[in-house]
C-alpha cells in the first residue's frame, strides 16, 4: 500500500513504533523511580527535623547540618522529578506525533485534518 507516495514497509513502521513505545515506557519507569526517590528524600527530611527537635543543645549545629543536607537532597529529587516528567511528556508526544503522521499519510485526502 502506498500512502502519499511513500511505501514504508510494515517492518519499518513496527520498528519505529516499537522504538518510540520503548522510549515512552522507559521514560515512565524513570519518572516512577524519581517520584519514589522524592518520597524517600521527603521522609529523610522529616526524620532529620524530628531528630533536630530532640537534639541536646550541644548537637544543634549538627542537627541543623543534617536538616540542610536532607533539604538539599529533597530539592535535587524534586528537580529530578521535573526533568523526568518533561522527558516522559516529550516521549509521549513523539509517539503521538508519529502515530498521527502515519495515520494521516494513509488516509484519503478528504479525511485528513489540516496541520
Amino acid at each position: 500500500m502506498t500512502c502519499t507516495g511513500l511505501t514504508p514497509t510494515s517492518t519499518d513502521i513496527a520498528g519505529a513504533l516499537d522504538e518510540l513505545t520503548a522510549a515512552a515506557d522507559a521514560a515512565q519507569l524513570a519518572l516512577g523511580a524519581a517520584v519514589e526517590r522524592e518520597y524517600d528524600e521527603e521522609c529523610a527530611l522529616h526524620r532529620a527535623h524530628q531528630a533536630a527537635r530532640g537534639a541536646p543543645p550541644e548537637q544543634l549545629a549538627q542537627a541543623d547540618a543534617w536538616c540542610a543536607a536532607a533539604a538539599e537532597q529533597l530539592h535535587q529529587a524534586i528537580l529530578d522529578v521535573q526533568r523526568a516528567t518533561a522527558r516522559r511528556d516529550a516521549a509521549r508526544a513523539a509517539l503521538a506525533r508519529y502515530i498521527a503522521r502515519a495515520a494521516d499519510r494513509c488516509l484519503p485526502p478528504q479525511y485528513r485534518e489540516a496541520v
